[in-house]
């Protein structure tokens, strides 16, 4: 019985002593990023403000974390990383670049009787002032 009891209590220490430990080895650091990563890759299109504040955060969190590891990676891990964190930054610029999208296209779709005023005063202006200048030239 005492050999069980001696069993699990070094078992429970090996499992909080574990625990304290920094949650990531590199490799499983750099696995987790590669998914975290392709994720986000798959799904940005349908993320609202709340999953890209999640998502951002999570990423300032891996970006910490590798500033843990730096000294470690070996120059090939390294490289690897930056693609990862260069994807996502990249993924960030599309995201971006949709939102202005999707914002002008709401804004015109909100003004469309303003663009028709706008089109009418153009043509009339391009139809009736432009031959008076013209009439006009020395």
């Amino acid at each position: 019985m005492k050999r069980i009891v001696s069993f699990v209590s070094a078992f429970m220490l090996l499992i909080v002593v574990s625990s304290c430990s920094t949650g990531y080895s590199k490799s499983s650091y750099i696995s987790s990023l590669e998914n975290f990563i392709n994720k986000v890759e798959k799904g940005w299109m349908s993320y609202d403000t709340d999953d890209w504040t999640k998502a951002d955060e999570r990423m300032d969190a891996y970006l910490e974390k590798y500033d843990e590891y730096v000294d470690e990676f070996s120059k090939e891990e390294k490289q690897k990383v930056i693609k990862l964190i260069a994807k996502y930054q990249w993924i960030y610029v599309k995201r971006t670049g949709k939102d202005i999208k999707d914002r002008v296209s709401t804004w015109i779709d909100e003004n469309q009787e303003l663009i028709m005023t706008i089109k009418s005063i153009v043509e009339f202006l391009q139809n009736n002032v432009g031959a008076t200048i013209d009439d006009y030239q020395y």
